[in-house]
């Protein structure tokens, strides 16, 4: 029992001390490159979306940007957002997991997936969340509340590596702060399509699989990456 509370002690005191550092602690820059493209491969973006400063705030972020993607052939819609973490090592950018309660969104599952994307011209598999979600919604039309459903796909961008795991980021902050005194600047990539959007022959987890493997080459930079 004295062995566990020791340990439990170590860790709990290098888990709190990575808030001691001062906030202006060398930052490592993310990889993520702020700018969707309106054209990649099959899909067609509609106007640019930028956060007003009041909404950053409220996501801890430097930089936000999303559009909306349509494949010119199938009409799959996908949402993409990007969000960038701000200059405060303090406040990080957290899972999707947290903040789609309150857009209302109910999780269903989780799981991981694994998608193979050309970055730097070589074949990488990359770690990515999906999630599946539904939220009710009265639309002025119908007497009952109607259900609208989503799959989601996201991943973290660091410095030099790409993950999807919460735990894997912790980690890595742990060991830069620790030992090395810097802090990475993180980024997260979302990808959210509406299953309602979808016709009956497409596979929505490979339209939306698809697009993130047409748009990660062009908004991250594959020369900071360490595979």
């Amino acid at each position: 029992m004295k062995r566990i509370l020791t340990v439990n002690a170590i860790l709990a005191l290098g888990l709190g001390s990575i808030f001691l550092l001062p906030a202006n602690s060398k930052i490592q820059e993310s990889a993520i490159i702020m700018d969707l493209p309106p054209l990649v491969g099959d899909w067609t973006g509609g106007p640019r979306e930028e956060a007003s400063e009041k909404v950053k705030g409220i996501l801890q972020a430097a930089a936000y940007e999303n559009r909306t993607y349509t494949h010119d052939l199938t009409g799959q819609v996908v949402r993409v957002s990007m969000v960038l973490s701000s200059d405060n090592i303090n406040q990080s950018i957290h899972r999707p997991e947290r903040c789609l309660p309150a857009q209302g969104q109910q999780l269903v599952s989780s799981q991981n997936v694994r998608i193979t994307v050309d970055l730097g011209g070589k074949k990488n598999p990359l770690h990515v969340t999906e999630l599946a979600t539904e939220r009710r919604i009265q639309m002025p039309e119908q007497a009952e509340p109607v259900t609208q459903r989503s799959n989601i796909y996201y991943l973290f961008v660091g410095n030099s590596i790409l993950t999807n795991s919460h735990y894997e980021r912790t980690k890595i902050d742990m060991v830069d702060r620790l030992i090395h005194g810097r802090a990475q600047r993180w980024a997260y990539i979302m990808l959210d399509t509406p299953l309602e959007s979808i016709a009956s022959n497409t596979d929505p987890q490979e339209g939306i699989a698809d697009l993130m493997r047409e748009l990660l080459p062009d908004i991250v930079n594959a020369d900071q990456l360490s595979f």
